[in-house]
């Protein structure tokens, strides 16, 4: 139970300080024509396959020794 509260709060705490900033400057700020480019990219990286991105991090983490850690959790 401890873990998981670490891990949640970990996850929360770090996507707020990296979110709430980018959503800021993506908001805020214009870039001209390059925001068609900027919104494929967002949008195409919703598209992948979980499966493709999750087994070669699992492969890394394994070859690395840093599975049941904190930082990979």
């Amino acid at each position: 139970m401890l873990n998981t509260f670490v891990n949640s709060m970990g996850a929360a705490a770090i996507s707020l300080l990296l979110g709430v900033p980018a959503a800021y400057a993506i908001a805020r700020f214009r870039l001209g024509g390059r925001s068609k480019d900027i919104a494929f990219w967002m949008l195409s990286t919703r598209m992948f396959i979980p499966v493709t991105i999750i087994i070669p991090l699992y492969v890394m983490m394994n070859f690395l020794g840093l599975i049941d850690r904190y930082p990979v959790l």
